[in-house]
């Protein structure tokens, strides 16, 4: 029964005071509506900014990753890429040692498999952090705090290895290069050649010159050394195969050969040719 029923009935209500009543009903607020409303409302947005978060640690993980493993924590942002001296040579920070798979966990730790090469052995520890050059043996410069084992082979002087004890790398093995040290080379008839090289930034070629000749296929790779027979490579950057990759060149032109490669994407690839001059010996 409304209140304009109720008053009529008893003949006592006058016009002012009905639509006094009627406003005070239409006014009252529909509070479980609201309640359910609001709750629905919060679930939601719960539920969005628990997607959202999980979307933003996966679109994370693997810039995590990739600080971590080329020197600069997620912690220490703007890092400067780290170098080492050992007995009185420079090194840079060349990555993680290893056939990848690495890992950030949820305490930012990098997990995955790395190793340390046959034929090195312990030199020392990491002696001190500096921002500047590095003046002593084992002292290394860096953005981020590092300490380690470090390990050497006196016939590969070009490279050392570091077994990382810092917490954000703790036994991990990291590879470090000569600064003069170039990985991705190759030896044709005794020279050696870039694989790598600023002149590809424009891309490679899509066909041969027609007087490139083929010359065979890189048969090995070698680790820490520059190739010492033909149709060898050394390191691998980017763990881009290098075996099995044809070999052409001009016979009457040394200064560039012309290697395989190969653009994938889905749905279809194609094969193109990397121009690769001529790398001055070290």
């Amino acid at each position: 029964m409304t209140a304009e029923t109720l008053f009529r009935s008893i003949g006592t209500a006058d016009e002012e005071f009905l639509e006094h009543s009627e406003r005070r009903v239409r006014r009252r607020p529909p509070w479980r509506i609201l309640a359910a409303a609001a709750a629905c409302l919060c679930l939601i947005a719960a539920g969005s900014w628990a997607l959202w978060g999980e979307n933003i640690r996966e679109a994370l993980a693997p810039r995590r990753v990739m600080e971590l493993e080329y020197g600069c924590p997620i912690e220490f942002p703007g890092g400067i890429d780290p170098v080492l001296r050992v007995n009185g040579r420079l090194y840079r920070w060349a990555g993680l040692n290893g056939s990848g798979g690495y890992r950030a966990d949820e305490d930012g730790i990098i997990r995955g498999h790395t190793y340390l090469p046959e034929g090195f052995q312990e030199a020392g520890e990491i002696s001190s952090v500096t921002e500047e050059t590095p003046a002593e043996d084992f002292q290394i410069q860096a953005g981020t705090p590092i300490s380690g084992t470090v390990y050497v082979d006196l016939e590969a002087p070009l490279v050392v290895y570091v077994r990382v004890t810092t917490y954000w790398l703790e036994d991990c093995f990291v590879r470090f290069v000569g600064m003069e040290y170039r990985t991705g080379t190759v030896r044709i008839d005794g020279k050696l050649y870039q694989f790598f090289s600023e002149e590809l930034d424009g891309g490679g070629l899509k066909e041969l010159p027609p007087e490139a000749v083929y010359v065979g296929e890189i048969q090995k790779v070698v680790e820490d050394r520059y190739p010492v027979h033909d149709l060898e490579a050394n390191n691998d950057d980017w763990n881009i195969h290098m075996v099995g990759r044809q070999v052409y060149r001009d016979p009457t032109d040394d200064s560039v050969v012309y290697i395989s490669d190969e653009r994938v994407w889905r749905g279809g690839s194609e094969t193109w040719w990397r121009v690769c001059p001529l790398l001055e010996e070290h």
